[in-house]
C-alpha cells in the first residue's frame, strides 16, 4: 500500500503542477458567472497558502490540515458550479492502480520527479534529488531514488549544448553513456521484458533526449525499446 501511495503522490503531484494554474486561470476567462471567478479566486489562494505552509516547518500539522480541508471544500464547490472544472479535475486525478490497468502488458512506464528530502529531526530540506516510479500492468509500482539531482543536470546541461561540451572537454558519446547509467540502468530489472517504455520526465529532464542514450554495448535506448514521451502517465 505505501508503493500504491508514493506513485500515485507523484503521478498526482506532477499533473497538479504541469496543469492545474493554466486550467483554472483559463477558466476564469471562459466562464461570465461571477460565482465561478469568485471561487476560483479563493481556490488560488487556498493552493498557494498551503503550498508555503507544507514546506515551512514552523506551521503545525494541524494547520496544514486545517488549510488542507478548506481547498478541497473549495474545490469541491468549484466542481459543482463548473462542469468544465469537474472534467478536468476527473481526468487528471491520476491513480497508480487506474494507470496499471490500462497499461498493456509489454510497456512500462517510467515517471521521473525531483524532489527535496525533509529531515524531520532538524526540520531542514537536503539538497535536490530524482525519483523514478515505474509502473508495469501486473506487478506493483517500483520506486528508486536515482541520488542527487546536481549531477544529473549537469549531464543534461552538457548533451543539449555543445559548447558547454566543448569547454568542459567532454565527448557526446561520454554523456549518452553516463546520462544512461543514471538514468535507465537504476529500472533494468523493473523493465525487463517490456517492449515500449513510455517516459515522463521532469523538470530540465525535459530537454533531455532519451531515445539517443547508450547502454554498455553503444546500443540506443530506441533501438532496444519503443520510446514515448508524454508530460505525465
Amino acid at each position: 500500500q505505501a508503493l500504491y501511495f508514493a506513485a500515485d503522490l507523484t503521478l498526482r503531484w506532477k499533473k497538479r503542477i504541469l496543469r492545474g494554474d493554466a486550467h483554472i486561470v483559463n477558466l476564469t476567462r471562459s466562464s461570465s458567472d461571477p460565482n465561478i471567478a469568485k471561487t476560483v479566486e479563493k481556490v488560488r489562494e487556498l493552493s498557494g497558502a498551503l503550498a508555503s505552509a507544507v514546506l515551512d516547518p514552523k506551521v503545525s500539522l494541524e494547520a496544514k490540515e486545517a488549510l488542507k480541508q478548506r481547498l478541497e471544500a473549495t474545490q469541491a464547490e468549484l466542481r459543482r458550479l463548473s462542469p468544465d472544472y469537474r472534467n478536468f479535475r476527473d481526468k487528471n486525478n491520476a491513480m497508480a492502480h487506474v494507470v496499471q490497468v490500462a497499461l498493456p502488458n509489454d510497456s512500462a512506464l517510467i515517471e521521473y520527479r525531483f524532489f527535496n528530502p525533509f529531515d524531520f529531526k532538524t526540520s531542514q530540506f537536503g539538497k535536490l534529488r530524482l525519483l523514478a516510479a515505474v509502473l508495469r500492468h501486473e506487478t506493483p509500482p517500483a520506486l528508486i531514488d536515482l541520488g542527487e539531482a546536481a549531477p544529473i543536470i549537469e549531464v543534461q546541461q552538457q548533451l543539449i549544448n555543445s559548447e558547454l561540451r566543448k569547454r568542459k572537454g567532454v565527448s557526446l558519446a561520454a554523456l549518452q553513456r553516463t546520462a544512461y547509467d543514471r538514468l535507465i540502468m537504476p529500472l533494468a530489472k523493473h523493465v525487463r521484458g517490456a517492449t515500449t517504455v513510455i517516459i515522463s520526465p521532469d523538470g530540465q529532464l525535459n530537454a533531455l533526449p532519451f531515445d539517443a542514450l547508450t547502454n554498455e554495448n553503444g546500443e540506443l535506448l530506441a533501438d532496444r525499446f519503443t520510446v514515448r514521451m508524454v508530460q505525465s502517465g
